[in-house]
């Protein structure tokens, strides 16, 4: 599920499944990106091949491991082809098809007439201490509903209040300093002490 398609188990790892609040962080983009990204680190760690570590981003990474040694970027379409692999069909073309979208990725104005466009901004994961509801968590964070359903597609149900624990995709303003939103700043004080804490600071490009 997802732009990285997730299973639900690899993803239990890295993202929330809560189906009796109705929430899945795999149809998150910004979320499963990250998760996907830890992922494929911790593949490299194990492989210490970056070849490898994609195919195991389809394949997994344990029938690898006992390549590793083995197997490396210069040799890696030798193995792709042995018989002797362990890969199944997707697998065994995993890597192919990701290096050619690299490549229509780095061409896209000439492959497709689409230019690239780097506007960059800055999320934060918040994570919630505390049942709270989106319409809070706008007022708080002095969003709109729009922007928090925009950027949280994860959250289905609207009108229940998220449990404690839930990670919440937070969109910065331009110019707008990298810290919790003032009612957070001071945690040990006022009505909202201790409601959320930061999680990550991510930056993207769309």
């Amino acid at each position: 599920m997802g732009v990285w398609q997730f299973l639900e188990k690899s993803a239990l790892e890295y993202l929330i499944i809560d189906r009796d609040h109705d929430i899945d962080e795999r149809t998150s983009p910004i979320k499963s990106t990250y998760a996907a990204a830890k992922m494929f680190l911790r593949n490299y760690h194990l492989l210490r091949d970056y070849g490898l570590a994609v195919i195991a981003y389809n394949h997994g990474p344990k029938n690898l491991v006992r390549y590793r040694d083995r197997v490396n970027s210069k040799n890696i379409g030798k193995f792709l082809h042995s018989k002797h692999s362990p890969l199944g069909f997707a697998s065994r073309n995993y890597y192919s098809e990701f290096l050619a979208l690299l490549h229509a990725e780095r061409y896209r104005d000439e492959l497709f007439g689409i230019a690239l466009q780097t506007k960059s901004g800055v999320v934060s994961i918040v994570r919630m201490k505390h049942p709270i509801s989106i319409f809070e968590i706008a007022t708080l964070y002095n969003i709109s509903l729009h922007e928090l359903r925009l950027f949280n597609p994860d959250i289905f149900d609207a009108k229940r209040k998220l449990p404690a624990g839930t990670r919440v995709v937070i969109p910065r303003k331009v110019g707008e300093s990298l810290v919790e939103a003032p009612q957070f700043q001071n945690q040990n004080t006022g009505p909202n002490r201790g409601i959320a804490s930061e999680v990550e600071f991510i930056e993207y490009v769309q």
